[in-house]
């Protein structure tokens, strides 16, 4: 986005679950990652970052948000030049993001969405492993048999994609074979879905 050079505060909009999905990492115009932690529980709401006043560049500006944990929705920013501004003050700004309402239970949504999506949830993904992961073999084990091509995405702590792309499944396992130096050491989510099976997230560590 562009901007006059100035002070300016940021606030966001987001949504947080529970204890285990209420953080995320962000930067302003490639500085250091910030992590937050949010306090509060629940409810689509304002919040004020740690650190929440930065100087703009004139022109081009770029804020980056980072996942840390996946359950937690970011619907809105606002920034202003009025540092005076508090949470309490500000209002509105639109209807909630559909995204950061995370708590709906699957039962919930496939009543939304009608027969379908409610057959899709019946199926998951039971084991992942090895894990830690030394080789390059990830190997899935589902709770019924599926015949069907699914995409996956892999995720490393920062929320960047490390790699992405389809694997076919018969029966009830499947093994992702990844190239190489494709994976980084670490922790990673991989993110697997399909006709018939539900968006799964499932985290696990690449190791030497």
């Amino acid at each position: 986005f562009t901007a006059n050079a100035a002070n300016y505060k940021l606030f966001t909009r987001l949504y947080s679950p529970n204890g285990n999905d209420n953080s995320f990492y962000y930067r302003v115009n490639g500085g250091a990652w910030i992590m937050w932690f949010f306090m509060d529980i629940g409810n689509l709401r304002w919040e004020l970052p740690p650190t929440s006043q930065f100087t703009l560049q004139e022109g081009l500006n770029v804020i980056e948000f980072a996942l840390r944990e996946d359950g937690t929705g970011l619907d809105k920013i606002y920034l202003t030049k009025n540092l005076g501004t508090s949470v309490g003050s500000i209002t509105g700004f639109g209807a909630e993001a559909s995204n950061c309402l995370l708590s709906r239970s699957s039962t919930t949504q496939a009543a939304e969405t009608g027969e379908q999506e409610e057959e899709k949830v019946k199926v998951s993904v039971t084991n992942v492993y090895p894990n830690p992961l030394v080789g390059s073999e990830l190997n899935l084990t589902f709770n019924q048999e599926l015949s069907e091509t699914l995409q996956y995405r892999v995720y490393d702590n920062w929320g960047r994609i490390v790699t992405q792309g389809s694997v076919e499944v018969k029966g009830d396992q499947a093994k992702i074979s990844f190239r190489g130096a494709e994976l980084t050491n670490g922790n990673l989510m991989l993110i697997i879905e399909g006709e018939t099976l539900s968006q799964q997230r499932l985290r696990f560590i690449k190791s030497e």
